[in-house]
C-alpha cells in the first residue's frame, strides 16, 4: 500500500533556480536517510550532478525556444510516495518508485529517485526535471494528475503483491483543535483571549454592551480588535531586527569563546574538529537506534528507542549549534584579517605618496 502527493517545485521569493534545485537534491540525497547513499537511482542524469545538469537543460530549452515564464515556471514536478511500515524493503521501494517514474513521465523525462528509512514508514522522493531530454517540451501538470499519479502507484503496489487503499479519501488535514492548541504548548495570550470570546458568546449575549460585560467580567477590560485596547507594540524595522540579530549573534560567540577559554584560531579548530567528531558518533548512534526503530514490533521496545532517540537528539543539539557558532568565529576572523590587510596597504600607499610628495617639494628648493 502507498499513498503519493505530486508537488511543483518554482523558485519562490528570494531563491534562484540553482538554488532550489541545489536544495531539493541535498535534502533527498542525505546520506543519513539514504542509508549512506546506497538508495538512490537515477534515469538520464548523475545523482551528483543532477541540479546542475536539470539547469543546463533549462538553459538549451530557452535558447531552442525562447519561452520564458519567470517566477511561474515550474522548475521540476516532486513526488513523495510514502509506503505501509513493514511491507517493503527499501531496495524494493527503490525499484517501485523508479518504475512509477518511469512510466509517468514515459521515459521522456530526466528523474532521480532516493528511498528514506529515517522513518517508520519507508517513502520515496522522486524528482523529475519539467523540461524534456530533447530540451524542446515541458512537462505539464493537468487536472487529475493526482488521481492519475495514485492509480499508476497502485498498479504498481498490485504488480509487487502489495496491498492497495481500495477506498482512498483525501488528507481531512489537521484537526483544528490540534492546530489551535498544539500538545505540549502553554496556550499564548491569544489563545486565553480566544477561549473568553467563545465562552462569552456561548452564553448568548443579548447585545454588544453585554458581550464587553462578559469579557470584563472575565479579566478582559479593553479589546483592541473591537476599538477598545490599545493597539499593540509595532515590530521592529527589519534593517534594526537585523542589526539586533548580528548583536545577539556575536554575544553568543563571545560566551562559547568564554566559556571554552578559547584564545587562538588554533584552538577555535581543534574545538570545532572535536564537537564535529563527538556530533558525528552521535548522529550515527541515533541512526542505528532509528533502524532498530524501524523494525520493533513490541510497544515497550518501542517506547524505549524512542526516548533513547530523544535523548541523542537533545545532546546533538547543542553540539550543532557550537559547530556553527564556531564557524561564525572562523569566518568573521578570516573576513577581519582580510580587512586589516587591506588597511595596512592602505596606509603604505599612504606613505608611499607622502614620501614621493616630500621629494618633490625638496627637488623644487
Amino acid at each position: 500500500m502507498a499513498t503519493t502527493r505530486i508537488m511543483p517545485l518554482h523558485t519562490g521569493k528570494g531563491r534562484s533556480v540553482a538554488r532550489v534545485l541545489r536544495d531539493v537534491k541535498d535534502y533527498m540525497e542525505n546520506p543519513l536517510k539514504t542509508e549512506g547513499g546506497e538508495l538512490i537511482s537515477s534515469f538520464e542524469c548523475a545523482p551528483e550532478t543532477a541540479d546542475a545538469e536539470f539547469l543546463l537543460s533549462k538553459s538549451r530549452y530557452l535558447a531552442l525556444t525562447g519561452r520564458n515564464q519567470g517566477k511561474r515556471d515550474v522548475l521540476a514536478y516532486h513526488i513523495r510516495q510514502s509506503f505501509k511500515p513493514g511491507e517493503i524493503t527499501p531496495e524494493a521501494a527503490n525499484a517501485i518508485g523508479y518504475e512509477l517514474a518511469m512510466r509517468f513521465t514515459k521515459g521522456r523525462h530526466a528523474f532521480i529517485v532516493c528511498t528514506h528509512t529515517d522513518k517508520a514508514h519507508i517513502h520515496n522522493h522522486v524528482v523529475w526535471n519539467s523540461t524534456a531530454l530533447d530540451c524542446e517540451r515541458k512537462f505539464r501538470n493537468f487536472i487529475g494528475s493526482a488521481f492519475a499519479l495514485r492509480r499508476c502507484s497502485d498498479i504498481l503496489c498490485a504488480e509487487h503483491g502489495l496491498s492497495i487503499i481500495e477506498n482512498p479519501k483525501p488528507s481531512p488535514g489537521r484537526d483544528y483543535a490540534r492546530h489551535m492548541f498544539p500538545v505540549g504548548r502553554p496556550p499564548s495570550h491569544q489563545d486565553e483571549l480566544r477561549i473568553a470570546i467563545d465562552a462569552a458568546l456561548g452564553k448568548r449575549p443579548a447585545s454588544f454592551g453585554d458581550f464587553l460585560s462578559l469579557m470584563q467580567a472575565a479579566g478582559y477590560r479593553w479589546l483592541y480588535i473591537l476599538g477598545k485596547l490599545p493597539k499593540p507594540r509595532p515590530p521592529r524595522h527589519p534593517i534594526l531586527w537585523e542589526e539586533v540579530r548580528k548583536l545577539r549573534r556575536f554575544s553568543e560567540q563571545i560566551r562559547l569563546l568564554c566559556r571554552y577559554k578559547i584564545d587562538t584560531s588554533e584552538q577555535l579548530q581543534a574545538f570545532s574538529d572535536s564537537t564535529k567528531s563527538r556530533m558525528d558518533d552521535l548522529i550515527r548512534q541515533r541512526t542505528k537506534v532509528q533502524n532498530k526503530l524501524r523494525r520493533a514490533k513490541d510497544p515497550e521496545i518501542i517506547v524505549a528507542l524512542k526516548a533513547e532517540k530523544t535523548a541523542l537528539t537533545e545532546h546533538i543539539a547543542p553540539l550543532r549549534k557550537n559547530l556553527k557558532l564556531a564557524a561564525g568565529i572562523a569566518e568573521n576572523t578570516a573576513r577581519m584579517k582580510e580587512k586589516m590587510a587591506l588597511v595596512r596597504q592602505l596606509e603604505l600607499q599612504e606613505k608611499q605618496k607622502t614620501k614621493i610628495k616630500t621629494k618633490k617639494k625638496e627637488y623644487t628648493r
